[in-house]
C-alpha cells in the first residue's frame, strides 16, 4: 500500500521515537490513516514474530 508523504515521515518518527521502549501518541486527523500508521510503525519495531497490542475506548472504534 502506497502511503503519502506525511504518513512515512509519521512512520519515522515513531520508529525512531519508540526504537529503545517508551510509549506515545499520534494525533492526526481524522481519515489521515492514524490506523495504518500505527500497524506500520508495529511492524517496523516488531519485526518478525513480534507481538503488538492496540487500545481503544470503545468497541465502536475498535471495529471501524
Amino acid at each position: 500500500m502506497q502511503r503519502r508523504p506525511y504518513q512515512r515521515e509519521a512512520v519515522e518518527a515513531i520508529t525512531e521515537g519508540l526504537a529503545h521502549g517508551g510509549t506515545g501518541q499520534l494525533h492526526a486527523a481524522c481519515g489521515s490513516g492514524k490506523s495504518l500508521m500505527g500497524q506500520q510503525s508495529a511492524l517496523r519495531l516488531l519485526g518478525c514474530g513480534g507481538l503488538a497490542a492496540d487500545s481503544s475506548e470503545s468497541f465502536a472504534l475498535v471495529e471501524s
